[in-house]
């Protein structure tokens, strides 16, 4: 792992503990993320943060901003509506999205990425509890947009995914069932 010109800053006021990482690039085995940065606050047991990487002219390539708040014995996760960017396209979160984990529970509620018409949504099918199976649901995903994240100038995979994952028993025997397909499936350039 390659990374070039680090810098760390901290400052704090009475408000808040205020943190950025940033770098001019990141890049390991032939991939590379360029201009990444991750920076936010701490504050009444709140850790807000955004991950940003950009291209090499400073547009915005992609943003993932959320918080993490501690809540009794697990953390709740939420990611900030109108602020996610996947190679360049703007994204919508469902408004009232959060993660729920801890050393015995995993909960998700209506975490729900969408653009158009495709979609990832993450949304546990019992109560707020142990072991309460998780879906994962795709719709249209176009995996390209991921792709372009672990390299700008090529496109390692691509290819449409619809279906979905059941993942039961995450904290204690895990197993999963699916029901994917992905059309037009490309890896490296081949088909």
């Amino acid at each position: 792992i390659l990374a070039d010109s680090i810098q760390f800053q901290v400052q704090s006021d009475n408000s808040a503990l205020h943190y950025n990482l940033s770098l001019a690039m990141v890049s390991a085995n032939g991939y590379q993320i360029l201009n990444p940065s991750f920076a936010g606050s701490l504050a009444n047991n709140m850790l807000t943060a955004d991950f940003k990487a950009t291209d090499a002219k400073g547009k915005t390539k992609y943003l993932f901003a959320g918080n993490l708040k501690k809540e009794n014995s697990n953390y709740r996760l939420s990611f900030i509506q109108d602020s996610m960017i996947l190679n360049y396209q703007t994204w919508t979160m469902a408004p009232d999205n959060y993660l729920v984990f801890g050393s015995k529970t995993l909960y998700a509620h209506d975490v729900l990425l969408s653009n158009g018409n495709q979609s990832f949504k993450i949304n546990s099918t019992g109560s707020q509890s142990e072991n309460s199976p998780v879906e994962v649901a795709l719709t249209d995903f176009d995996l390209s947009d991921l792709a372009h994240l672990i390299d700008s100038k090529r496109v390692p995979f691509g290819g449409v995914i619809n279906g979905t994952v059941q993942l039961k028993n995450l904290q204690t025997a895990p197993g999963f069932t699916a029901d994917l397909s992905i059309a037009d499936f490309t890896f490296m350039a081949d088909t």
